[in-house]
């Protein structure tokens, strides 16, 4: 679903999806902003999630993680695109 709005030049910068970054791999992104998506689900470990996010912190690269209930909301949607571009406006794209 977040896929069909990232895809293309609809966000305005590439995006990868499923991308691997050191030992991990990442839901969505944007190497022009070195921006990582995360979708958070119920199964996420949120251990795991702050020692993903200090790693990549490491490497120079900002996190955004969306819950994936925000998704299924086509308002809350909307307000995340909003929150992506701009990042990646901010970060360099």
């Amino acid at each position: 679903m977040l896929w069909q709005e990232l895809r293309g030049d609809k966000a305005r910068a590439r995006v990868r999806r499923q991308h691997p970054l050191g030992p991990y791999v990442i839901d969505f992104y944007v190497p022009s902003a070195r921006l990582a998506i995360e979708v958070d689900g119920e199964q996420h470990d949120p251990a795991a999630n702050r020692k993903r996010d200090a790693y990549l912190r490491r490497q120079g690269i900002q996190t955004l993680r969306i819950p994936s209930l925000d998704l299924f909301d086509d308002v809350r949607r909307g307000e995340w695109l909003q929150v992506i571009e701009r990042t990646i406006h901010e970060r360099g794209s």
